[in-house]
């Protein structure tokens, strides 16, 4: 079965080349990013239902969202200087961030206070969306619609990143 698989692959990895150059172009020569997409693909072989459908149409989906879940396990936010954040939470749900080398502990410390300051909502929101759980998981812990849940995630980052801006540029 698993040769059968791994040679179906094969046969079908240009959907990846086409999932990439598609929504991720600015990946195109991302050999770690391919790789994503390979195994995306592979989960997709493995688990493809003749019955529901044409095998492309599923892989693509697939592919995308194995694809976009590896962007987001990057978990960042990226400044205007090219310089990057990144955030992430300790085993108390506390925030903790890695600043890239050349930046400040004063940096450090501001991204804790702006945290502070955000909304509870806004936090956790943000919590659970960087600790990589779908829109579909945080609007049903929060008892929201998921198109409620994704405007008021899409303005918790905006206001993050709009606080962080002042703070320190």
């Amino acid at each position: 079965m698993t040769t059968e698989i791994n040679r179906f692959v094969e046969q079908n990895k240009n959907l990846v080349h086409f999932v990439i150059r598609k929504w991720f172009k600015l990946r195109t020569e991302d050999e770690d990013f391919f790789q994503e997409g390979l195994i995306g693909l592979w989960e997709a072989a493995k688990s493809y239902d003749k019955t529901k459908g044409q095998f492309s149409t599923y892989a693509v989906a697939i592919i995308r969202n194995k694809l976009s879940s590896a962007l987001r396990k990057e978990n960042c936010i990226k400044r205007r200087e090219g310089n990057v954040l990144f955030i992430s939470f300790n085993d108390d749900n506390n925030i903790e961030d890695e600043i890239a080398d050349n930046e400040s502990i004063e940096e450090r410390i501001c991204v804790r206070e702006i945290w502070k300051d955000l909304e509870e909502q806004d936090r956790t929101i943000l919590r659970q969306r960087i600790t990589l759980k779908t829109v579909e998981d945080i609007a049903e812990s929060l008892h929201l619609s998921k198109r409620t849940t994704q405007r008021k995630l899409k303005k918790a980052k905006e206001n993050f990143i709009e606080k962080y801006n002042k703070e320190v540029m």
